[in-house]
């Protein structure tokens, strides 16, 4: 199923579903959405008053948003962009080196980026190996360990409105 209808607007039923969320303070992530969609999504959700959106997967081979197209997410109002360790492991049909999301995170800066697994499947190991295996290759391309810290416990702490 398709967010979009032929003219490029959004299919009816999204409206509603913006307005909870606004209304509620949640979060809204763009999940598997093309980058038409994605960022379709991201400026009908700050016209309903969306505060807080989480562009996924961005890089990965089945979502693909170009370093210009995550920029765009960000500039029409996206809190952060959340790179998936799972998109480097079997689990997906096409797995990217995790040289892939460490070059997105570089072009993007660690300040609007989030790290995280999204693992648990069968396949893959236990989420909190893969997010030690995920931290271990970006300090390898050269991430800081304060970098680190930002993309996997200050930024994921903001959006969720920790202190």
């Amino acid at each position: 199923m398709t967010t979009l209808k032929e003219d490029g607007s959004l299919v009816p039923e999204v409206g509603p579903i913006l307005e909870i969320i606004a209304k509620n303070g949640l979060i809204l992530a763009t999940e598997h959405l093309s980058p038409v969609e994605g960022l379709a999504l991201i400026r009908e959700a700050k016209k309903a008053g969306v505060e807080k959106i989480i562009v996924t997967h961005p890089a990965a081979s089945f979502v693909s948003y170009t370093i210009d197209q995550m920029r765009e997410a960000l500039s029409l109002g996206a809190t952060f962009l959340e790179h998936v360790f799972n998109d480097c492991t079997p689990q997906v049909a096409k797995p990217l080196p995790p040289s892939a999301l460490g070059d997105a995170i570089k072009a993007i800066g660690p300040d609007y980026c989030i790290m995280s697994t999204d693992s648990g499947q069968v396949v893959n190991p236990p989420p909190v190996k893969v997010m030690t295996w995920y931290i271990r290759e970006m300090l390898q391309y050269g991430f800081s360990a304060k970098a680190i810290r930002t993309m996997t416990a200050a930024n994921p702490g903001r959006i969720l409105g920790l202190k």
